[in-house]
């Protein structure tokens, strides 16, 4: 898989989708994030940026990133 089709993938798939496939209730651009144990009133603290496909809680400082695809 070369760099163009990495991106072409990265580009069709939104984070948000990505994040409510894998379970993550999502509202809007904000969702609960997967680390249930630091968050005991289930808030929902987990922020999506659709236009950069990015994501971070604001809770938890080693859940964030830029999902990508393997070469």
């Amino acid at each position: 898989m070369n760099d163009a089709d990495i991106q072409k993938l990265e580009q069709i798939n939104s984070i948000i989708e990505v994040a409510t496939e894998l379970g993550i209730k999502v509202r809007g651009g904000i969702g609960k994030c997967y680390h249930a144990e630091n968050h005991p009133d289930h808030e929902f603290t987990l922020f999506f940026n659709p236009s950069k496909n990015t994501f971070f809680c604001k809770i938890c400082s080693d859940v964030g990133g830029t999902p990508t695809v393997s070469k």
